[in-house]
């Protein structure tokens, strides 16, 4: 007497598990969504005397993460501050207050991914 077992569907699933590991390799698409809600948050809080700096920034997205940068030499010492300045960290309060939403945009992709 033998028994078998066979098992329906191993090679579709097979297949859909190897997308999304390729998605989750690249996160290029919600790195962007991400970083574009950040900077648009963050352009619009910017401290501002002519508008130069706010206008400057650049988002620069990889596969497995983002950086927003602003293209003045003084960007970061009036985002850090100094020992004669406070700092005004915009950027990083842009994130905070943006959490939410970008953190739904993540696993909104992810979702994606694995549906």
């Amino acid at each position: 007497m033998s028994l078998g077992l066979g098992v329906e569907g191993v090679a579709e699933l097979d297949a859909r598990l190897t997308r999304a590991r390729a998605g989750v390799l690249d996160l290029s698409d919600a790195n962007r969504d991400i970083a574009t809600t950040v900077e648009r948050q963050a352009t619009a809080d910017a401290p501002r005397a002519s508008g130069a700096m706010a206008d400057s920034a650049t988002i620069h997205v990889t596969a497995d993460g983002w950086s927003l940068t602003y293209g003045r030499d003084y960007a970061g010492f009036v985002h850090w501050g100094t020992r004669y300045m406070r700092p005004r960290p915009w950027v990083l309060d842009a994130a905070r207050r943006t959490e939410d939403t970008w953190m739904d945009q993540l696993t909104d992709h992810v979702q994606q991914l694995l549906d």
